[in-house]
């Protein structure tokens, strides 16, 4: 029973080393960090669009699932740089999949 419980204890060791060397998603969860930023991001999304004179139905959902999904993708380090005006190559690319994946349908 003891070297199940250490073993236990080993690999939730193991598990938070692991974790900690992730890079972090600050945006997961909901709540007021990633509801402003999903705001914005949308907001942004829509002003684009706005400059096209296009505020169709269709566009107002592109905007709020792309803002979501980058949401979700956008990692501690990625933010940083874009709140420092800097767009770095990853987060530009998981725009892009964003984008593509909110024309989907997503």
């Amino acid at each position: 029973m003891i070297k199940a419980a250490l073993a236990f204890c080993s690999v939730l060791f193991c598990m938070s080393c692991a974790f900690a060397q992730q890079p972090s998603f600050p945006f997961l969860q909901d709540g007021g960090a990633r509801d402003s930023f999903v705001k914005n991001m949308d907001d942004s999304c829509l002003n684009a669009a706005a400059v096209r004179n296009d505020h169709s139905q269709k566009v107002q959902k592109y905007c709020i699932c792309w803002a979501g999904a980058v949401a979700d993708i956008i990692n501690g380090q990625e933010y940083e740089a874009l709140a420092a005006d800097q767009l770095s190559d990853s987060l530009r690319d998981k725009i892009k999949r964003a984008g593509a994946l909110c024309l989907d349908g997503g």
